[in-house]
């Protein structure tokens, strides 16, 4: 993936020397690809981001080590979000917003979690779309009531984790987050899954 990052510019750029007249664009692959990174990103803590990234850059081929210089993930996720607000659909901008408000409250920045999803509205529209956005959506209201807690503001943890807990809105997810993973993994595998697991 971080290849096909370093990649579409360089094809970009050839596309339009070499076709000037044509209606093909990368922007919608591009955007597709930064969405995909930032799902990648978003939940690892900063630590574990650069273990990852140095343990990457030991292993690499002497010409891609460049790619796994560290990076400030803040920035990056900012980056890449740029280029999915400009070219991305409603639930892509949707999911770009809340896992960057996911980074924000992992990393304690609360005020700007808390800014990002009530300016942009992502919570109101993520309630209109597929389920696992709104599974995505209620993910960062936890986390973001973890982050208030971590920092003693508990008045403000206690109204997120509300939220998640209101009118059994997470039991009815979990149920339709089995339904997708049926469909996905298939009944045998699931099946298998939950006599061994306590969760279910």
């Amino acid at each position: 993936m971080m290849k096909m990052m370093d990649f579409f510019p360089k094809f970009d750029a050839f596309m339009k020397e070499s076709h000037p007249d044509a209606d093909y664009s990368v922007n919608a692959e591009k955007c597709r690809l930064s969405l995909r990174l930032i799902e990648q990103i978003y939940y690892k803590h900063d630590s574990i981001q650069n273990q990852l990234f140095a343990a990457q850059k030991s292993r690499a081929a002497e010409d891609e080590k460049a790619l796994w210089d560290l990076r400030d993930t803040q920035d990056w996720i900012a980056s890449l979000s740029a280029t999915v607000y400009k070219y991305g659909s409603l639930r892509d901008r949707t999911r770009a917003t809340l896992c960057c408000a996911y980074h924000h409250a992992l990393h304690d920045r609360f005020f700007v979690a808390r800014d990002l999803i009530q300016v942009s509205h992502a919570g109101e529209t993520a309630l209109n779309l597929e389920i696992l956005t709104q599974i995505l959506f209620n993910r960062v209201l936890t986390q973001l009531g973890l982050c208030a807690f971590r920092m003693g503001r508990i008045p403000d943890a206690h109204q997120c984790l509300m939220e998640v807990c209101a009118q059994n809105k997470a039991r009815e997810l979990k149920k339709n987050a089995f339904r997708v993973l049926k469909r996905a993994l298939g009944a045998r595998f699931l099946m298998k899954l939950m006599n061994r697991s306590r969760f279910w």
